[in-house]
């Protein structure tokens, strides 16, 4: 940097110290590195995988196996938790569901890791929220179809032998297809029934973090709403 500054290019007026903008090339660079680290870490855990770089500079990651897929995601867990261990709660630091929890919010916790405990409060208290959350009326959910929804989806998730990221999710889109719906027709509903929020992680990762109890125990709550 000293040797390429040179005060000829600097001026005096509408000189401006922006700290949003210097936080925005912290998260970008912050992000740039986490992602470079997944991707090794990923062919540490399987040569063959397969990584994709999405739109948005994100990378997708796809294994052979469910098992790779879980291992990696803990080991994604994990790194995650040493970014923001400091700013934790002891009662979230003892979960052991903490390294899915943390996966489900990543971009959170690369822009702003201080707020560790706010990002992660929906996992540990579900809000009393109207039944209206469970309904959307451009994506075509009314009650009715939202009490479809649910019971199906409390069904087949009680089924369940292994609580997987890759198993959840093709078992919802087998919902979705046996009831011939559009995916959010489906997804609203049971995402803001585990999440009691409008905006919120995605419908799979948020019953992968909770766990199948809580994820049941979520469902049934949103069920007597109706």
């Amino acid at each position: 940097m000293e040797e390429i500054f040179d005060f000829k290019h600097v001026h005096k007026a509408g000189a401006i110290f922006n700290i949003e903008k210097l936080d925005w090339f912290n998260w970008k660079w912050q992000k740039k590195f986490h992602l470079d680290e997944l991707e090794k870490i990923a062919r540490e855990t399987e040569e063959t995988v397969v990584i994709e770089t999405t739109q948005k500079d994100q990378k997708n990651f796809k294994f052979s196996s469910s098992a790779n897929e879980e291992k990696f995601l803990k080991l994604r867990g994990e790194k995650l938790k040493n970014f923001c261990e400091k700013y934790m709660s002891e009662e979230i630091k003892k979960d052991p569901r903490l390294t899915k929890m943390l996966v489900t919010i990543e971009e959170k916790i690369l822009r702003e890791p201080k707020n560790i405990n706010d990002n992660l409060d929906f996992y540990f208290n579900l809000t009393n929220y109207p039944k209206e959350l469970l309904t959307h009326e451009k994506l075509g959910v009314d009650l009715n179809q939202a009490q479809t929804a649910l019971g199906k989806a409390l069904t087949a998730l009680n089924n369940l032998k292994d609580w997987d990221l890759k198993t959840i999710e093709k078992t919802l889109f087998e919902i979705i297809e046996e009831l011939k719906v559009k995916n959010g027709q489906v997804l609203w509903p049971l995402r803001s029934a585990l999440s009691g929020l409008t905006f919120s992680p995605g419908t799979f990762e948020i019953a992968w973090a909770l766990g199948k109890e809580e994820t049941e125990k979520r469902i049934k709550t949103a069920l007597e709403k109706i």
